[in-house]
């Protein structure tokens, strides 16, 4: 996967939800024209079924000129594309993919069966949640200039539960979304994996239940470490999850800058990690 290069091509796509307006689409246009860059996409986007998102999926990554696919929207329906996928096209055109929420399901689908390291990142909706400040942090991300450990330094960890020194590849996304891959030929492998979770919609008692599930799977048990994004409230329930899971031996990080808030920072899925009991690199 190369970093993006001033004038690349980016392909914009919505596997999930439809745009809400040509306008919208417009306006995500001209932020990825002013950042340097030329936006393509299908002109069937607000109208997509299934198949059509399926065949944007296939065009994109079979076009050499295309360097990144940014997504447009999340949802509730990308889950029902995983099957009609071709990841041997994936494999073979590794690119720039970004998204989150509804689309964890296509980052761990893709990392989990080409290898390509998807970037748990922005959707690119509308420009309210993109300010100039932070796309410079996005793109420059996406140019190289920034490095995963340079994210992590602006994200305001806070250590809920200390643990020794653990290494291993990032994996996570929408907590919902992972917890419906469970049982799936999507499953994440999470063998001595740092789990990164955000969540939205969801009241207390559910996502504390998605996490008994995990628990009663022995997920906990196989992972290194668990980062906590936002989680949907005002209230921080960092805590009341850490006793949840309370027989877990690894670290514990909670930061609100992951998830359905105005800046989202990128977190590339595959991407080995180090935690040495202070901050990760």
């Amino acid at each position: 996967m190369k970093p993006l290069i001033k004038g690349d091509k980016i392909a914009l796509i919505a596997p999930s939800g439809n745009p809400k307006s040509q306008e919208d689409i417009e306006e995500i246009s001209n932020i990825i024209i002013n950042a340097g860059y030329s936006p393509v996409y299908s002109s069937n986007l607000l109208i997509q079924n299934n198949k059509d998102k399926i065949e944007d999926i296939k065009k994109y990554f079979s076009d050499k000129n295309v360097k990144a696919i940014l997504t447009l929207r999340g949802g509730f329906s990308c889950n029902e594309i995983l099957e009609g996928i071709d990841y041997e096209i994936i494999e073979n055109n590794p690119k720039i993919f970004m998204g989150f929420s509804d689309i964890t399901n296509l980052l761990i689908a893709f990392n989990k069966n080409t290898g390509l390291k998807t970037i748990h990142g922005p959707i690119f909706s509308e420009k309210k949640y993109l300010d100039d400040s932070f796309l410079k942090i996005i793109f420059s991300y996406l140019e190289g200039e920034l490095s995963q450990k340079d994210i992590f330094s602006k994200m305001n960890f806070k250590i809920i539960k200390n643990a020794d020194k653990v290494s291993g590849e990032i994996i996570g996304g929408n907590l919902f979304v992972l917890n419906n891959l469970i049982g799936t030929n999507f499953e994440p492998d999470w063998n001595n994996k740092i789990l990164f979770i955000e969540s939205v919609g969801l009241s207390k008692e559910i996502i504390l239940s998605i996490l008994h599930h995990f628990k009663q799977l022995g997920i906990f048990e196989k992972i290194q470490g668990i980062i906590l994004g936002n989680m949907g409230f005002d209230e921080d329930i960092s805590q009341i999850i850490s006793e949840k899971v309370s027989s877990f031996n690894g670290f514990i990080l909670k930061t609100e800058m992951i998830g359905h808030v105005k800046d989202n920072f990128p977190i590339t899925l595959g991407k080995f990690l180090n935690w040495n009991g202070k901050d990760l690199s």
